[in-house]
């Protein structure tokens, strides 16, 4: 699966805006089951993707928006993974969504997915193409110093959003770990309450035989 997912991953960069023009990409056919219990050849994919695996994440919103994989293209579910993958800290994310803001002629939203991608970009090559490409942007949709402050505030407030929602996350981590500590105590105690009874079974018998009172009046011995 991490070789599939190494080379997986290695595609989708390939086709990445940053270092690639555009591209027109033909649909791949859907998948359908033939029989009961087939499972989806991204079976796999989805599995890491919904465990929180940026690359997985970032993958299925690449094949989300362009039909393959055996998907149904589908532009809402390809910006929601990755959404995702932007929130877990994967920079070529932001990219992808900033593409999409300006396919749909929305040059504020794209502005600020640049923006957050230049916070992410480690590579000095490719902080300078998303720099020159959001300075195109706002050159070509003339965008006004408010629309930019705009988009600078979207950016920030979607930072915030992130912190917020890494904090549930970690919230959530806390409480399954508490409760699996939990259950595991109760568990060896189980275990050791049985092992117990097992080398000394007079123990249940002491247990669950009933006290005699006795009762003295006077005089009695």
């Amino acid at each position: 699966m991490k070789k599939f997912l190494s080379a997986a991953f290695i595609l989708v960069l390939a086709a990445t805006p940053a270092i690639a023009q555009s591209i027109d990409y033909f649909e791949d056919p859907v998948y359908q089951s033939l029989n009961a219990g087939d499972h989806h050849p991204m079976e796999d994919m989805i599995m890491l993707a919904e465990n929180n695996d940026l690359r997985a994440q970032y993958i299925l919103g690449d094949l989300y928006s362009k039909g393959k994989g055996g998907f149904v293209k589908n532009e809402k579910k390809a910006k929601e993974w990755f959404e995702k993958s932007a929130m877990n800290g994967y920079p070529f994310s932001f990219i992808r969504l900033a593409a999409m803001a300006k396919r749909k002629n929305r040059p504020v939203e794209a502005y600020q997915w640049y923006t957050l991608g230049l916070d992410y970009l480690d590579r000095s090559a490719d902080r300078k193409w998303v720099s020159e490409a959001r300075k195109t942007l706002a050159e070509r949709k003339k965008l006004t110093p408010e629309e930019i402050k705009k988009a600078t505030d979207g950016a920030r407030a979607w930072e915030r959003q992130k912190a917020e929602e890494m904090r549930k996350i970690r919230d959530v981590a806390r409480e399954k770990a508490a409760a699996a500590r939990e259950a595991a105590l109760k568990e060896n105690a189980a275990k050791d309450g049985a092992k117990e009874l097992k080398e000394d079974p007079k123990k249940e018998e002491q247990k669950q035989k009933p006290k005699t009172e006795y009762k003295y009046r006077n005089g009695d011995n």
